[in-house]
């Protein structure tokens, strides 16, 4: 009887044993799967809530500029080759008088054609002669043979060439993308392994988010790619005319400067009778006076 007994206890604790191994393994896993989503959210986060982080978990500073190096994905060196050539944007303005705006405008749009590119966009205004604005497309190869063969049109009173060099920023692009695209690929794998509705929840916003960014950077880069790809050249030419008009305000200035002399001389002959009349006036009383003392001694003598 006391063997049996010590036979069942011995059963018991060896099944509690088991059980205690099961329940430890299982925390475990749980807990690796924990730290595991934890890491693949960090890697995603941007520097400064990395940063922030890191220093709350731990409550010392990490060093993150290595980890958002470009070419470093998730703490590992990932080579990105740089573009082969130098990417620049090329832009050129030019402004021309020519004789006849229709024939060189044809003429440019010939030219444009000869050399692979097309016309963008072209305005016509006529005020006191004829101008046209056209926006140019053309391959960058062909941009100087353009540029050249347009100057021969007319006569060139404004040009200007400038160049955006975007290879850096392309570069920078590419890493960024390439790190995005490392944080997908691992939350996608999370994801599959994840078991509660709320790990795959937190999941599926943090693939949505990467997903927004690498939308942003593709759609960047590839603004970059035609920029460089078409230069532009906006061209101006224009004719001059004699003016045929009659000038209204010139016309307008003329009666304003008639009518100022007018008002002078009056005012200046109004002037003058003030002063004339008052004294024409004492030379009348005297005139007066003087023909009436004459006339008065005649009359005595004759009596």
């Amino acid at each position: 009887m006391k063997r049996w007994l010590a036979l069942v206890l011995m059963v018991g604790v060896v099944l509690s044993i088991s059980a205690g191994s099961l329940g430890c393994a299982k925390r475990a896993e749980e807990a690796e799967e924990s730290m595991e989503m934890e890491a693949v959210l960090d890697e995603s986060l941007p520097p400064k809530a990395m940063e922030s982080q890191s220093k709350a978990r731990s409550g010392e500073a990490t060093s993150l500029e290595k980890d958002d190096a470009p070419g470093n994905i998730g703490g590992t060196t990932s080579e990105v080759e740089p573009p082969e050539t130098r990417m620049v944007i090329k832009t050129a303005s030019l402004s021309m008088r020519v004789e006849d705006v229709d024939a060189a405008y044809s003429r440019a749009v010939q030219l444009t054609e000869q050399h692979d590119g097309y016309v963008h966009s072209g305005t016509f205004s006529e005020s006191e002669g004829t101008r046209v604005d056209m926006t140019l497309k053309v391959h960058p190869h062909e941009f100087t043979r353009l540029m050249t063969n347009l100057e021969g049109l007319g006569d060139v009173d404004y040009k200007n060439i400038s160049g955006e060099d975007v290879t850096e920023e392309y570069y920078d692009l590419q890493s960024e993308l390439k790190k995005w695209m490392a944080s997908r690929e691992r939350f996608y794998d999370l994801l599959k392994r994840s078991g509660s509705i709320e790990d795959i929840l937190m999941v599926e916003v943090e693939i949505e988010r990467v997903e927004g960014n690498i939308n942003r950077i593709k759609g960047r880069m590839k603004y970059l790619e035609a920029m460089v790809g078409e230069s532009t050249i906006n061209l101006t030419l224009y004719s001059q005319k004699p003016s045929t008009f009659v000038d209204w305000n010139e016309i307008g200035q003329g009666f304003k400067r008639a009518a100022q002399i007018l008002v002078y001389a009056f005012f200046g002959i109004l002037q003058a009778l003030v002063v004339l009349i008052p004294i024409g006036l004492i030379v009348l009383l005297i005139v007066f006076i003087i023909i009436w003392i004459v006339r008065k001694s005649k009359k005595k003598k004759k009596a």
